[in-house]
């Protein structure tokens, strides 16, 4: 079981253990810039453009039925990502994995065995899982990774705070004492918070309600990109075995010497989190778009590594319809690929072209292997 100890994450031995990982997007979160998929109506149709995961289903079960739309979800996700893909992750060094998950999935016939698999996978290679509720109930944020695109409801109705209080609470018990589970991050990126006030409000009824059920796991907050001095400080929240997470993205970047600059800023924040607060520090998203280079991203993971910061990369695998050439995904389509399409293919067709997204048909992208995963001896 690991834990907080100072500015430390440590074992049960009281050793430093460095989490070195990746996210698992796509999975059980399907984002559309990310995952083949096509996203405008034929002229003339019924249906809207797809904008994210609720309207892509929308789309499918309103076309041909919730039990097509549901056979084709479980298809999408057993291609995406499997027992295999962890097999890969150790081989690459990674010992940790970041896991979103939308919580609409706890309360689909058998969502949470999806979780539950995960775990178990990791567990029997000695990989961590941080599970990551990367949309609220209601929607944390404007942005279409909450679920729904410009909803952003989360923080402005209490009901809202009150079903994730539930849902963490189910995950909690259902995963106190495993060891694999290396903790719980309460929200993804909380931008549509008012101020830092409403966003840690809600953070602490979430920690609370996790508290209830599981005293020992970590528990990762975010600061919704509102900088590192607006997080709580712990003893006076009352909070133990925190960490506390930031995301870093160049996204203005108009070349390499400008995604070194948000070294220096990701290094300011991070240096300031361990001073002020007295917790770990978790990078739960990076990654080097645009304008990276693969010295950029060694020289982000040697600065993270030296200062024994846990990190997570962005994202484990990408697949896009034209097979573009970037960082995103540690595995990729280096060629085009049929996308599913929700308004013309017919369940059989959709299914067929799941069978394409397997990262066994991918390539490794060559700038990051090497640099993100720890490097072993037995590799």
């Amino acid at each position: 079981m690991l834990k907080a100890d100072g500015t430390r994450i440590v074992d049960e031995r009281g050793e430093q253990v460095q989490l070195r990982g990746v996210n698992l997007g796509g999975w059980l979160v399907e984002e559309m810039w990310m995952m083949p998929f096509a996203t405008w109506p034929p002229e003339g149709s019924e249906w809207a453009q797809v904008k994210d995961s609720v309207s892509l289903w929308r789309v499918i079960e309103g076309r041909l039925g919730k039990g097509a739309a549901g056979r084709v979800k479980t298809a999408l996700r057993e291609a995406w990502l499997n027992e295999s893909d962890f097999d890969r992750m150790k081989k690459a060094g990674f010992n940790c994995v970041r896991l979103p998950f939308f919580v609409a999935l706890l309360d689909e016939p058998g969502g949470m065995e999806y979780l539950e698999k995960a775990v178990a996978w990791a567990e029997e290679r000695g990989i961590y899982v941080v599970l990551d509720m990367h949309g609220a109930p209601g929607c944390q944020s404007k942005d279409h990774h909450s679920g729904v695109t410009e909803r952003n409801e989360f923080f402005k109705k209490d009901e809202n705070v009150e079903a994730a209080c539930r849902a963490w609470e189910k995950v909690a018990r259902l995963f106190a004492g495993r060891k694999a589970v290396a903790g719980y991050d309460l929200l993804n990126e909380p931008m549509g918070a008012e101020n830092p006030a409403t966003m840690h409000a809600a953070h602490d009824r979430l920690y609370r309600a996790i508290r209830a059920v599981d005293k020992e796991h970590m528990i990762f907050v975010e600061d919704g990109y509102k900088g590192a001095d607006t997080f709580p400080l712990p003893s006076a929240a009352g909070w133990k075995n925190v960490v506390y997470s930031l995301h870093v993205y160049g996204f203005t970047s108009q070349s390499a010497a400008d995604q070194l600059a948000k070294l220096a800023w990701l290094k300011e924040e991070c240096e300031k989190v361990q001073a002020m607060y007295g917790v770990p520090v978790y990078v739960g998203e990076f990654n080097q778009e645009p304008h990276g280079t693969r010295e950029t991203m060694q020289a982000f993971v040697d600065e993270m590594v030296n200062h024994g910061w846990a990190f997570a990369q962005w994202s484990y695998k990408q697949v896009v319809t034209k097979g573009r050439r970037n960082m995103w995904g540690y595995y990729r389509n280096p060629h085009p690929v049929e996308a599913i399409d929700p308004f013309r293919d017919s369940e059989a067709e959709m299914i067929r072209k799941c069978e394409l997204y397997r990262t066994e048909k991918l390539e490794a992208e060559e700038r990051l292997v090497g640099v993100l995963g720890e490097v072993r001896d037995d590799k």
